[in-house]
């Protein structure tokens, strides 16, 4: 039997010619990782490609919990209003002292 090529809509890894049924697409890989997707509607790259997740998404909440989503480069960094310790723990990279919340711009 003939398996669907890559980007191909599919329901089950058995029906994809490289073996990897991710996000309802047939995936160049098994993209497995931290905030990585093979759908376009929610990665920055095509169907069927293993992509970072877009940034500030967090699909199904499943990648990143409820204070976190994606950053766009295939981790998890908080949202604004939770606690952090730095500014790399901040999805928006404000993490002002003596506070130590995440906020949207940089807090005088």
């Amino acid at each position: 039997m003939l398996k669907n090529p890559i980007s191909t809509a599919c329901g089950g890894a058995n029906e994809c010619a490289s073996g990897f049924c991710v996000d309802g697409y047939c995936c160049d890989t098994a993209c497995s990782g931290t905030c990585e997707a093979c759908d376009s509607a929610i990665s920055d790259g095509a169907n069927g490609v293993c992509s970072p997740v877009t940034e500030y998404l967090n699909p199904g909440g499943l990648d990143c919990g409820a204070d976190s989503a994606c950053d766009g480069a295939r981790a998890c960094k908080l949202l604004e209003g939770y606690s952090c310790g730095a500014p790399t723990d901040c999805l928006s990279g404000f993490c002002p002292a003596p506070d130590g919340v995440c906020c949207a711009e940089a807090c005088n």
